[in-house]
Formats: C-alpha cells, sequence, structure tokens
C-alpha cells in the first residue's frame, strides 16, 4: 500500500507538472500574440518614417564623430602651437640678449678714479655698475644706486645682505658681463627720464 501511495504521489507531481508547463505555454503564447500586435500598431504609428530617422541619427552620430576627432586635433595642434611659441621666446630672448651686449659695447668702460678695481662707476645720478665676485664660478655685475640693485626687468629692488641672497635673486639682480650691466643701466636711466 505504502507503494501505492508513493506511486500516486508521483503521478499527482508528474500531473501538476504537466498543467503548470501547460499553462506556461498557453501565457507565452498569448504574450507572443500580444508583442506582435504591437510591432504591428507602433509599425502602423510609424510607417515608414523609422528607416530615414535611423539613417539621419546615423548620420549625426558620424558628424559628432568627426567633429570630435577635429576637436581632439585642434588641441594636439594647440600643444605643438605652444611649444613652437616657446621656441621663438628662446630664440627671441637671445637675439635680445645679444643685441643687448652690443649696444653695451658701444659705451666705454670707466674705471673707478679711485683705483678700486672691482668697481665700474657711470655717471648715471648715483648708479653703480658694479663687479661681484662669486664663490663659484664667473664673476657677475650689478647695477646699484644706494641699496637698490637693478633686475634684469628694469625694475629696482631692495638688495638683501649678502647671506641672505638666493639663487632666484641672483638669477633677476645681476648681469653676465660688463656690457650687458652697462646696457640694463643705460636703458634703465632712460625710462626713468622719462
Amino acid at each position: 500500500m505504502i507503494a501505492d501511495s508513493n506511486e500516486t504521489v508521483k503521478a499527482r507531481q508528474t500531473i501538476a507538472q504537466d498543467m503548470r508547463q501547460r499553462a506556461q505555454a498557453k501565457r507565452l503564447a498569448q504574450v507572443e500574440q500580444e508583442l506582435a500586435a504591437a510591432r504591428a500598431e507602433l509599425a502602423a504609428m510609424i510607417g515608414d518614417d523609422v528607416k530615414p530617422a535611423l539613417d539621419m541619427m546615423r548620420e549625426d552620430r558620424d558628424q559628432l564623430l568627426v567633429q570630435v576627432e577635429g576637436l581632439a586635433r585642434d588641441r594636439e595642434d594647440a600643444h605643438r602651437f605652444s611649444a613652437l611659441n616657446h621656441e621663438r621666446a628662446e630664440r627671441l630672448q637671445a637675439a635680445l640678449d645679444a643685441l643687448m651686449a652690443n649696444v653695451a659695447s658701444v659705451y666705454v668702460k670707466r674705471p673707478d678714479p679711485t683705483g678700486n678695481s672691482g668697481t665700474d662707476i657711470d655717471t648715471l645720478s648715483g648708479v653703480k655698475v658694479e663687479r661681484c665676485m662669486q664663490m663659484k664660478g664667473p664673476d657677475l655685475w650689478a647695477v646699484r644706486c644706494g641699496r637698490n640693485v637693478l633686475a634684469h626687468d628694469g625694475g629696482w629692488e631692495w638688495e638683501p645682505q649678502p647671506s641672505s641672497r638666493d639663487s632666484e635673486f641672483l638669477k633677476r639682480c645681476r648681469f653676465a658681463s660688463f656690457e650687458l650691466a652697462m646696457a640694463a643701466a643705460k636703458y634703465a636711466k632712460g625710462l626713468n627720464d622719462d
């Protein structure tokens, strides 16, 4: 009897499973019919305009891609242009330095009447062009007026004590040759006269 009841339970489970599968198949067929009806309704609403609209969207996408590629090229060109301008600026600075050296060579070096070989004096209203000995490397030149010193940009700066002068100060306010320092002094004098 137990064997019969196990077989009965199995049979009932098989029948229930079969009924579920049929119900699922029926529901699937209904969904497919509803989907087909929706597709037909959508096709009727849109009509033949779908393909041209899709083609137009594809063309717009292609044009946007071309524009993005163009912007990328423009950015690369801008970087190249910036590097080229930097190189041009360096060449112009070198030419300007050479020009200042040529202008400075026109002026005659005037030794200090006191005989101090470390100082060259110009009669530019108290402006002195002085040799500055360096611990390492060649001597540099300073254009001084009292406690102020001339910078490469033509402005005057207060000159700190030697122990407080850093490399940035020396780059800004020291000249590589007497001629450059003299030309800078003459240039600064010309600006102050105006």
